[in-house]
């Protein structure tokens, strides 16, 4: 069961990265497209590098199982941007929630913890 769990959690990590480009590539097209500015772009940026704090204080305390919270976290945040593709507040959505994705770092700490 504990290699399972590693490889489920190791496939996740994986997603999430690909998701992640496939996505953050473009949002430099979107936020130009909409005139938005640098500095929003900016603040995007940093609002989804600030949300990657709670995953390892999360990860920390509850340890591995926290990882499918995230997860989900991060599906809802790309679904409400994708059902929302031009409200402002749908795309910061998606940045915070893409941030609580962070999980290769969670995954760093969690190694030690899996069974097996």
């Amino acid at each position: 069961m504990g290699r399972v769990h590693q490889i489920c959690l190791i496939g996740m990590s994986w997603c999430f990265s690909f998701l992640a480009d496939y996505l953050w590539v473009p949002s430099v097209a979107y936020v130009k497209d909409r005139d938005l500015g640098v500095k929003f772009l900016g603040a995007v940026y940093a609002l989804n590098l600030g949300a990657r704090f709670l995953p390892n204080l999360l990860v920390t305390r509850w340890g591995v199982q926290i990882e499918f919270f995230m997860m989900a976290s991060v599906t809802s945040g790309y679904i409400t941007s994708l059902a929302y593709p031009t409200k402002v507040w749908a795309f910061c959505v998606m940045a915070l929630c893409s941030g609580m994705g962070f999980v290769r770092a969670c995954l760093t700490a969690c190694a030690n913890s899996l069974p097996g």
